[in-house]
């Protein structure tokens, strides 16, 4: 059901990582007519997260555990990604 729409969440993953999940299915719904539920986006973004992150070399030490807005030293700057 996601697949439609897995390039248009990569690309956001890929300008920010940690973008929430439900501002996702939020941009999907409003932008896109997204229909499914928030959990199909949810169990997406397991997937893509690692996947984007090892694209663009970002270790995953660099930003499992972060979140959107986390200011650590550790995460900052892997919300949105100037690598």
């Amino acid at each position: 059901m996601l697949s439609p729409f897995a390039d248009v969440i990569d690309a956001w993953l890929r300008a920010e990582l940690l973008l929430k999940g439900a501002v996702i299915h939020e941009r999907l719904v409003e932008q896109y007519g997204f229909t499914g539920n928030y959990q199909r986006v949810k169990f997406y973004l397991q997937e893509a997260r690692p996947r984007i992150a090892a694209e663009m070399g970002i270790p995953r030490t660099d930003w499992a555990g972060c979140t959107a807005g986390s200011s650590g030293s550790r995460c900052a700057g892997v919300g949105r990604l100037g690598r």
